[in-house]
Formats: structure tokens, sequence, C-alpha cells
């Protein structure tokens, strides 16, 4: 009835000036136009979500249709993406959603709510990458790895590694203690060995392969593979084929020699994380599919550790990305599987910002 409409329009006006008359970000802006360091020195930015409960509003009767979502503020951006998802689904029957005790939103305004929460988390980020770098003191790297990260937007695509699009997004995961995203490990691991004989597979395909007799399953990994091999195979033989394991919350890597068939896998944290019980399954699905470019060579039935360094509760303790990264750079460098490691996680402070500058420099200087 047109009092609920009322009712509506009234409580999306309040809650969008509520919202934004704290911050510089209109609701006609945009936080692509915005650099980090912009974002970060915005005043009253904070995430407006708390524990909520989201309900899906249909404002031609004022009513509450259905419960979407239940979330703390940590995940206050991953509500608003449910909840605009949720309306971009509904062909147009539902067009506003509730967040308790803050207000009713239109899917402009969630937009903007969803901004300005990624933008209190880049505010947050920022303050930390900052301290971070401050103890490098006058090192070189620092000043190209800081400009990169304050100066561009959080969205903004730096370049391309193989196809693969690098944000500033992905260059930040790599700094401070924080976990390297799927982009930031296979860009890192494929830079490193391109041209060294030693050939990288993204997680994607170790993923797909308890799946590989799917249609969809099978063209992913042959189009991975071929498209990887066509690549590497023009500059020298492969030696070793490198495969991005992700287990839950841990980055992990095994290795195929292609030489002798055997399977290496690594292991940054064996405690909770011990060698998956089908990784030679998977692993010869996979190899299954590159067993055309090696004809030769069979894969053996038993897999032999990497020996790589362990992380603790005070050394490296979210760096099994660094580790996976740094563990491909000694094989590809020493033409050998298991390779010496020639890294620790004492410096993982060092090895980030070495990693960070190697990326920047790749993307400049691509081959």
């Amino acid at each position: 009835d047109t009092s609920a409409k009322r009712t509506a329009r009234r409580l999306v006006g309040a809650a969008k000036k509520n919202v934004f008359e704290r911050s510089a970000i209109s609701p006609s802006s945009s936080i692509n136009c915005m650099s980090r360091d912009e974002l970060s020195k915005l005043s009253g930015v904070r995430k407006p979500v708390s524990r909520t409960q989201l309900f899906v509003l249909n404002t031609k009767t004022g009513r509450k249709i259905t419960s979407v979502a239940e979330a703390p503020a940590r995940l206050a951006e991953d509500v608003l993406q449910k909840a605009i998802q949720a309306l971009s689904s509904s062909g147009g029957k539902h067009n506003s959603v509730t967040f308790a005790r803050l207000g009713t939103f239109d899917i402009a305004g969630l937009r903007q709510m969803r901004d300005l929460a990624e933008a209190a988390n880049i505010r947050k980020e920022t303050q930390s990458e900052k301290t971070w770098l401050d103890q490098f003191g006058q090192d070189a790297r620092v000043h190209g790895v800081r400009d990169t990260l304050l100066s561009n937007g959080p969205r903004r695509v730096l370049g391309h590694v193989a196809e693969i699009p690098v944000t500033t997004k992905t260059l930040s995961t790599i700094a401070c203690e924080r976990s390297l995203n799927d982009d930031a490990v296979f860009a890192l691991s494929h830079g490193i060995a391109n041209r060294r004989g030693v050939l990288v597979l993204p997680p994607l395909v170790y993923s797909l392969a308890a799946d590989s007799h799917s249609d969809f399953g099978a063209s992913t990994i042959t189009a991975a593979i071929d498209k990887a091999f066509n690549q590497a195979i023009l500059h020298q033989p492969i030696s070793f084929i490198c495969q991005i394991v992700h287990l839950p919350g841990h980055w992990t890597l095994a290795v195929i020699d292609c030489q002798s068939g055997n399977v290496f896998f690594g292991n940054t944290s064996q405690k909770g994380h011990s060698t998956p019980g089908d990784l030679i399954l998977r692993m010869r699905s996979i190899f299954g599919y590159v067993s055309k470019y090696l004809p030769s060579v069979r894969l053996s039935a038993t897999v032999t550790s990497l020996q790589l360094p362990q992380q603790g509760i005070r050394c490296g303790p979210a760096s099994c990305g660094v580790g996976v990264v740094m563990a491909v750079q000694d094989i590809a460098a020493q033409k050998s599987c298991p390779a010496q490691n020639t890294w620790t996680f004492r410096n993982s402070g060092q090895l980030r910002l070495h990693l960070m500058s190697s990326l920047l420099e790749q993307l400049e200087h691509p081959v």
C-alpha cells in the first residue's frame, strides 16, 4: 500500500544519508576511482555491518520475504555481496534489502555500502603495510613496492602473468604476514620458473583432477596443460612439472621429475597437513594429460618428501605460499629435485619483500 512504499523510501534515504555523510564516498562515486592511499585517509570510514540479520524486502508490501544471511562484521563485504546477488537474481521481484538496526537499501546503496566496507579494510591494510615496510629502512626495493601499493586503486590490474591478471590486491597479499592468494602463488612461481625448464601448473588443475572424467574437468585440464607446454617447450625441454596444491587453508607443492618419473611432495607445515591420501591418484590423472608430451616417462607409485623448511607460530605462520614459491625457485635455479633449500622462514619478511619486488620487475619487463 501507499504507506508501506513511503516507509520503504524513507528508510532507504535515511540509511544512505547515515552511511555516506561520514565519508568522502558519495553514492555516485566509485571506489575504483580512488587510490588505496586516498581511501585509507577517508574520515569516518568504518565497517557498516555488525552482527545482524539480513532480509529481502518487498517494497510494494513492506513485508520481509526471506532471511539471506547472518554474519559478523569481519564478513561485511561477503554479506553485502550476497545481498547484491539476491537482488540481482530476483528478476525485479525484490528491490531492496533490510539490515537490522541499519535500515533498508536498494542495489545502488548496497554497492556503495560494499565499497565502504572495502575502504575500511583498505585503511587497516595500508596502515599495516606502511609499518611493515618501515622495518626495511633504506632498502632500495621498498620505494617501488610502497608506491605501487598506495598509488593504485584496490582493483587496479598491474599487468598479466600467463594471461592471469595481477592486481594491487594480489600484490598486497604478499605483504606483512598475510596468506598469499591463488594469483600471487601462481604468478610468482610461473615467473620464477619461466624459460628454466620447469613447468608450473595452476592450483585449478589439481582441484579438477578429482573430477577429470567430467567434460568440464577434462577440457579445462587439457587446455591448461597444452597451453603451458606449448609456451614452455619453445625455450628448452621440460625437466620438472610443479603442481601447486591448495589444501584447506594451506599451500603445498607436488613435483614430477620428467626424467625419472619420481613424484615429490613439499609441505611446510606437517602439523595438521599430511600428504593427501589421493595425491598419487590425482597426479596420475594429471600425468595422463601430460604423457603425450613425455611418452617415455613412467610415473612412480610412491611419493618422496621435498624436506622443506617448516613454519612455526613465530616463524612464518602464514607463509606457506611463500614457501611454495621459494621451493619452485630452488628447483628451477639448481635444476634438481629435491633441491638444496636456500631459505628459511626466519627471514620471511625479507623473502616477501624479495618476491614483491621480483613480481613488479616481471610485470615491468615480461618475457
